[in-house]
């Protein structure tokens, strides 16, 4: 692995450990404030004002309405639309999705199934050609 490419590999899996953790936490808190609400709305409250999201753009509605479908959704979108990793390619964007999964998991949150994920990566339009198989490359080479 050259220099360049371990620095994208060394940024994606300490982003998505950050993001992890910081999803459990707000996560815990949001369920503990809102104990009835189903959990898309406890997903969609971790970040965002539901109060407020009638005034946005109806194509952002439509996309949290399918990336808030899983905390692994949300968490790409905030961090490959909304945060740090929002100038990576769409090829480095899948391979993050890789290692923001595994964190997810390492914290306590269950996978999502394939069909979630295809429906996410389309609507974030991060569903390339061939992007499965660039996410089991990424599982193939994983380094701890």
């Amino acid at each position: 692995m050259g220099l360049g490419n371990w620095w994208f590999h060394h940024e994606m899996k300490s982003e998505a450990r950050r993001v992890a953790k910081r999803a459990a936490d707000l996560y815990a808190e949001v369920k503990a404030g809102h104990p009835s609400a189903t959990e898309r709305e406890v997903i969609l409250r971790m970040y965002i004002d539901p109060n407020k999201l009638a005034s946005w753009p109806e194509e952002t509605r439509r996309k949290l309405e399918v990336c808030c479908e899983t905390v692994q959704g949300l968490c790409y979108i905030m961090s490959l639309d909304a945060g740090r990793l929002h100038t990576f390619s769409n090829f480095r964007g899948v391979q993050f999705t890789y290692y923001m999964d595994k964190e997810l998991k390492a914290v306590g949150f269950p996978s999502q199934s394939q069909e979630q994920k295809r429906r996410i990566m389309a609507a974030m339009k991060r569903d390339i050609r061939g992007w499965e198989d660039i996410i089991a490359a990424e599982r193939k080479s994983d380094r701890p």
